[in-house]
């Protein structure tokens, strides 16, 4: 019988190399899985507080604007609108040049805003019942604009203030120009946003409402423009805005 006392302590006890490295790379593998979950958990944290349709601007000012629509968002709108038959190029055109469109809607008698050109590039837009907003065109691709506004709704007497981040998207379909509008509106009045989410969808309807408004005025000029040149040739021209702004209208219109 073998006595105890003589074996080597380590003889039976110590594991191993070839298991001590298992182990090792066992728990590696542990700590590496535990640190890639906790990136990719702080990655998607990261990505719910920014939209994805929208690099960041390299303005503060901005991204914290457009942060706070984002993350604390009253209500959302999806609004469309019928098809116009014009060319897309036209239309392209006439919405990067909302001053012209407000002045030839006045004209035509069919809106009353006023959308003046800010020296920073961005527009003001009073209405006749005092809402007013200053939109910034944050970014521009062949069919899809990205905006950011902020201002002042009317609201049966009510002055509301608010933002809102916009993404429109263009396409065609049978030579008609299609149009989508999504709006993440952010309501400033904390109680005001929470009354909204919760019990009045009359405001929701309201902000719809006055979007609507702004595809139908935009496409009733459009249509006059690519329907109607021998008027609205002329008009243009006579209209007093600066060359540069209204050369890629006439152009697209065939005025030139």
């Amino acid at each position: 019988m073998t006595s105890l006392v003589g074996m080597s302590p380590d003889s039976n006890l110590r594991p191993a190399p070839a298991a001590v490295t298992r182990v090792r790379s066992l728990r590696v593998g542990i700590v590496l899985a535990a640190l890639l979950a906790c990136l990719a958990a702080a990655s998607e944290a990261a990505d719910l507080d920014w939209p994805p349709f929208l690099p960041r601007t390299g303005s503060a000012r901005t991204d914290s604007a457009v942060e706070k629509i984002w993350k604390d968002t009253t209500f959302e709108r999806n609004l469309g609108a019928a098809p116009l038959d014009i060319p897309v190029a036209l239309y392209v055109a006439l919405i990067d040049a909302p001053e012209v469109v407000a002045a030839a809607a006045k004209h035509l008698g069919v809106a009353s805003d006023v959308v003046t050109l800010l020296p920073d590039g961005s527009y003001e837009l009073t209405s006749p019942d005092g809402s007013r907003a200053t939109i910034q065109v944050l970014l521009t691709k062949p069919l899809e604009r990205v905006t950011l506004s902020h201002g002042q709704l009317v609201f049966h007497g009510l002055k509301i203030n608010g933002s809102i981040l916009g993404l429109l998207q263009l396409s065609t379909v049978g030579g008609d120009v299609h149009q989508k509008l999504t709006a993440h509106v952010h309501i400033d009045n904390p109680v005001l946003a929470w009354l909204t989410r919760t019990f009045l969808p009359l405001l929701s309807s309201k902000v719809g409402e006055v979007l609507s408004r702004g595809f139908r005025t935009t496409g009733a000029v459009a249509t006059w423009a690519g329907k109607h040149r021998e008027a609205f040739c002329p008009w243009q021209a006579a209209s007093g805005f600066p060359r540069e702004r209204l050369q890629p209208v006439a152009d697209a219109a065939g005025c030139s």
